[in-house]
């Protein structure tokens, strides 16, 4: 399906989604399978992701949407957010960039996609720290905007300068790649000046986007911000929280942590947020696996506010580059939620609760490179945003960068990941050094 609006019906939708007239879910599929054969310049390519971005809307998740398209004008996939899905954190991942990325890599071979270097993507929204990561792992060729975000975007400062990634080669991929067309219009709020690499030679001489489209993609996702976050920040507070270690062998929540890991509840910490050398032959198990899956030999593991382990898992990238051991498991957390809910398990919330009181440590820690960003991301797309202080919910056991390294970087990222108010994504290494020397001692030193 393509849509031929005139200039005033996509000014009507607009007004619609600035009132916040969020739709009912009508859409269950994870993105529309008609999309247009082929895209003739930028405006075009931008008006094809407002498509994606009322289906988003339309299901009640945050109003982004993009798609991938070949060096030939081509359309090769479409997608847009589903971090929510029947009201519901579905995946907190799930932004449609990161989403594309897997499919890209997940499709590669068995429907003959090109090279990354013929491909381009094109998004509502200026990407996050996440897509960003993930986009620059994959090296498209060209990345196109439209949307400005200056809370989130990795070009927060509008400058297409990218300081958040000063330092490392990822300054000048992104400077290479990224591209903010112009848009052409008589307001200040809705035009602006090209900025960032020039855009595809695919679009030929049509390389502006018109300020109506554009309106529609800035004030779309403006207008289900606060709506769908308010909608997912529903969970009880901490100290309304059950512990899992009480529940009967026989209880379904029980049952999905076994499901979902075998080895769920078999380890507590001696306190909460404060692992011992007990965890790490559950990160060592993974690690190994992590190596079968295509990794490095990492893996991360997750305990909850009473300091028990839910899961320890390897990353799977083998079928995708981009799925490290931390995607993987703050999705295999959220799933869990999601399904416990979805099958009516009134008390799933109660016994697992939100992530952001939970803690996450990998037996290697972050590296500062795309996979890196993507994780600092995908960290702070989890805590969805301000969290508790009294505690590091971020932690590693062998570093890879140094603290400092590692703590400048953070510093660096856009308000949403830096500011203390905010997620505020440090990572620091764990204080037990029974368990770093554990994990030094038994991590298998085979890598990809």
């Amino acid at each position: 399906m393509r849509f031929t609006w005139k200039k005033g019906a996509i000014l009507s939708a607009v007004s619609i989604l600035a009132g916040s007239v969020i739709l009912g879910n009508v859409l269950q599929d994870t993105h529309a399978d008609a999309v247009p054969t082929t895209i003739n310049g930028v405006q075009d390519a931008v008006y094809e992701t407002a498509d994606q971005v009322l289906h988003a809307s339309d299901q009640g998740t945050f109003s982004v949407g993009g798609m991938l398209m070949d060096t030939d004008g081509n359309v090769v996939y479409v997608q847009h957010n589903n971090v929510v899905n029947n009201d519901l954190t579905f995946d907190p991942t799930a932004h449609g960039e990161r989403q594309m990325i897997d499919w890209y890599y997940e499709n590669k071979e068995s429907q003959n996609l090109p090279e990354p270097e013929n491909i381009v993507l094109v998004t509502s929204l200026d990407p996050c720290a996440m897509c960003t990561g993930s986009i620059l792992q994959a090296g498209f060729s060209n990345v196109v905007v439209s949307a400005n975000d200056t809370y989130a975007g990795i070009n927060y400062d509008k400058s297409a300068l990218f300081p958040s990634l000063a330092g490392t080669s990822m300054q000048a991929a992104a400077q290479d790649s990224f591209s903010y067309p112009a848009v052409l219009g008589l307001t200040e709020k809705f035009s602006r000046k090209a900025t960032g690499a020039p855009v595809s030679s695919v679009f030929g001489e049509n390389v502006a986007i018109e300020d109506q489209t554009y309106a529609l993609t800035s004030t779309a996702f403006d207008a289900t911000l606060s709506d769908v976050s308010a909608k997912i920040n529903t969970d009880l507070p901490e100290n309304e929280l059950l512990d899992p270690k009480t529940l009967a062998t026989t209880d379904p929540i029980y049952l999905a942590l076994k499901a979902a890991y075998p080895h769920a509840l078999e380890y507590t910490a001696p306190s909460p947020n404060a692992p011992d050398e007990g965890l790490a032959p559950y990160l060592i198990e993974a690690a190994e696996q992590d190596i079968a899956n295509g990794g490095d030999g990492n893996a991360v593991a997750l305990l909850d506010t009473f300091g028990n382990l839910i899961m320890a898992l390897p990353g799977n990238q083998a079928v995708s580059e981009i799925q490290t051991p931390f995607m993987l498991t703050t999705r295999g957390y959220a799933k869990l939620r999601y399904d416990l809910q979805m099958n009516g398990v009134a008390d799933a919330t109660k016994y697992l609760g939100h992530p952001k009181y939970n803690t996450f440590i990998y037996a290697k820690g972050m590296e500062i490179n795309p996979q890196g960003l993507a994780d600092f991301g995908a960290f702070g797309s989890t805590m969805e945003g301000a969290i508790p202080t009294d505690r590091t919910q971020f932690q590693y056991g062998v570093p890879r960068a140094t603290q400092a390294e590692l703590d400048a970087f953070a510093d660096g990222l856009p308000p949403f990941y830096s500011a203390d108010d905010s997620v505020n994504v440090h990572i620091k290494q764990t204080a037990n050094q029974d368990l770093i020397a554990a994990l030094e001692a038994g991590l298998p030193t085979t890598s990809k």
